[in-house]
């Protein structure tokens, strides 16, 4: 019983995980209803979650609101972007839907292509913005670099964070997973993907600086 409930036990440690992420979720939800604030409020969800998963983490809020007045310039300019191309796309996506010739479904299926590579490259922006120093042009550079580099993991990443989303759209027996875990659930597990990539940019950053110092 006292190895059950002893505080440096994996169930205490990962019940207080899972509050954590809950937590997070809950202010990730409110700083972005604005719609225009998501940008910077992903990334502050990123930045905390990989402190997490790292075993890093000191203060859910304050760390959270650290990353959030961080890139919030650039947090913002990255969403605005995203939401004109999205508009347009979905523009796009309905009237190639509404037509029956076999060229228009043929140019759907390519808008669709398009989509996902936008989410993809909104969604590593984010993530980097989250962890490196950028301008918003540098995040676009690296975000396509990484999606060129990783095409398969990226588009698994997009898919498993829009599913709770798009499901929400057909059922509302989902809104309470959504409120609780639905940004922070799909969050960890892109983190569990993307860790390995900046483990490997830090040993690549590491290893010149040393050279350099040398």
């Amino acid at each position: 019983m006292g190895g059950f409930f002893n505080p440096e036990g994996k169930f205490m440690r990962y019940g207080a995980k899972l509050w954590d992420m809950m937590w997070l979720n809950v202010l990730t939800l409110i700083c972005s209803i604005p719609i225009i604030t998501a940008g910077p409020s992903l990334a502050a969800m990123h930045y905390v979650l990989l402190k997490i998963y790292r075993d890093e983490e000191s203060g859910i809020t304050k760390l959270f609101l650290k990353s959030f007045c961080q890139n919030f310039k650039q947090g913002i300019i990255i969403q605005i972007l995203f939401l004109i191309v999205a508009y347009l796309l979905g523009i796009s996506l309905r009237l190639f839907w509404a037509q029956e010739a076999d060229g228009a479904r043929i140019v759907f299926w390519l808008v669709v292509a398009v989509t996902v590579a936008v989410i993809c490259i909104w969604m590593w922006s984010l993530i980097l913005l989250s962890r490196y120093t950028n301008t918003v042009p540098g995040c676009f550079k690296t975000a396509l670099a990484a999606c060129a580099v990783h095409p398969i993991r990226s588009v698994f990443m997009a898919v498993i964070f829009v599913v709770p989303g798009f499901v929400l759209l057909f059922t509302e027996k989902i809104l309470v997973f959504v409120l609780v875990l639905g940004l922070t659930g799909p969050g960890m597990v892109q983190t569990l993907w993307y860790n390995g990539v900046f483990k490997k940019l830090e040993t690549a950053q590491g290893k010149a600086e040393e050279e350099t110092v040398l």
